[in-house]
């Protein structure tokens, strides 16, 4: 199963032009989690989230198993990515579990952002797990 979306159209999308949309986030907790995780300011969290979609590559997309047929369907489908990153002066490494959606290529909607509750498995081959 392939990413729905591509990805080097959506990582032009964390930056957009002037007048352009900025990235929306679905879930301001994510902000927080992200802020809280790596004891940083909710604008450093932010920046932080973007410069890492911004580094996603295709062996971070994690397929997903389909939605039963009782789930009402989404509006827009959505892109599931695992990915590490290491943070602080004392660097460790923390999992993520990052979804997204850019209907029509024209907003970034970051739905979530935060440690995975399952562990993860990306199409590179890697498995992230909560940290």
């Amino acid at each position: 199963m392939a990413a729905t979306y591509d990805l080097t159209r959506v990582k032009g999308l964390v930056r957009p032009p002037p007048g352009a949309p900025e990235p929306w986030f679905n879930n301001p907790k994510s902000v927080d989690v992200v802020s809280d995780r790596l004891g940083i300011r909710l604008d450093e969290a932010q920046e932080f989230i973007c410069a890492r979609i911004e580094q996603l590559t295709p062996d971070d997309y994690c397929p997903m198993p389909p939605r039963p047929p009782s789930v009402r369907p989404k509006v827009h489908p959505a892109d599931v990515y695992g990915i590490e990153t290491q943070y602080g002066i004392r660097p460790q490494k923390v999992g993520w579990y990052v979804k997204l959606e850019a209907p029509g290529y024209v907003r970034l909607n970051v739905l979530s952002f935060h440690p995975p509750t399952a562990p993860l498995h990306t199409v590179g081959g890697l498995t992230i797990r909560r940290s």
